[in-house]
């Protein structure tokens, strides 16, 4: 069970699981605590998503605050984004704004992430709507570059629950494209100008950090090893990988 605990490759929710992340970690937190939204940006696979949630949950515990977790990578307009997102709302909230839905799918303890939004509704409007009832809310839009269509009604929704909804923190993970390029890219005719969220670069790590966490592991899982053992290891799992 450590072993399957240690080198679990799924996010990590508490931060003592992240490796070599410290830093990262306390940057997050420091920009929760100045009610700074976060974009947290970096190549795939080089645990983006791990920080949101760990620093997330970190911060949320110590405040009060509800977490939710949004997975994106599927989503390639706002619309698909927005159904997306509000799927993982709770019911209060979507029972707020049921006049944008055609259809709500609920499962065991709540939704489960099946909503339909009316053929002529507003994607943006039910998004800001929707984003202004959350109260003391940690919202993780997790691969959101994937968006391409409809980014501008899309970022005005967001910059709209930035101006009204001071209990909320949006975390945006992904790669330096489509909607986070955007959001540090406006000019002073768009929305959010002026008002980027603060960047967090997350690298791949360095051949030594990536070392460090083998030994560790394999250490704490009883297993013995040796250096031709973690070379190998480290040209099968690069990294990136192992983040």
């Amino acid at each position: 069970m450590r072993a399957v605990k240690f080198f679990d490759q799924r996010p990590r929710k508490d931060p003592k699981a992240l490796f070599g992340r410290e830093r990262e970690v306390s940057r997050v937190v420091r920009a929760f605590e100045a009610n700074s939204w976060v974009a947290i940006l970096g190549p795939r696979m080089a645990g983006k998503t791990s920080l949101a949630i760990a620093s997330s949950y970190m911060f949320s515990e110590k405040n009060g605050y509800n977490v939710v977790f949004v997975d994106l990578r599927n989503s390639t307009t706002s619309r698909q984004a927005t159904e997306r997102i509000l799927s993982r709302l709770p019911e209060s909230i979507i029972n707020k704004v049921t006049k944008y839905l055609s259809g709500v799918t609920l499962g065991t303890g709540g939704l489960s992430g099946s909503i339909r939004l009316r053929r002529n509704a507003s994607a943006s409007r039910a998004l800001e709507d929707a984003l202004f009832e959350l109260d003391r809310t940690i919202l993780i839009l997790d691969e959101i570059q994937n968006i391409v269509q409809g980014v501008v009604p899309f970022m005005r929704a967001l910059a709209t629950a930035f101006n009204e909804n001071d209990s909320l923190l949006v975390v945006f993970t992904g790669s330096y494209a489509g909607v986070l390029r955007k959001l540090f890219e406006t000019f002073p005719s768009d929305e959010p100008y002026g008002r980027p969220p603060v960047q967090i670069t997350v690298s791949p790590w360095p051949e030594f950090t990536a070392l460090d966490f083998l030994r560790t592991g394999l250490k704490e899982c009883g297993v013995k090893y040796n250096d031709n053992e973690l070379g190998m290891a480290l040209e099968t799992w690069n990294s990136p990988r192992l983040a």
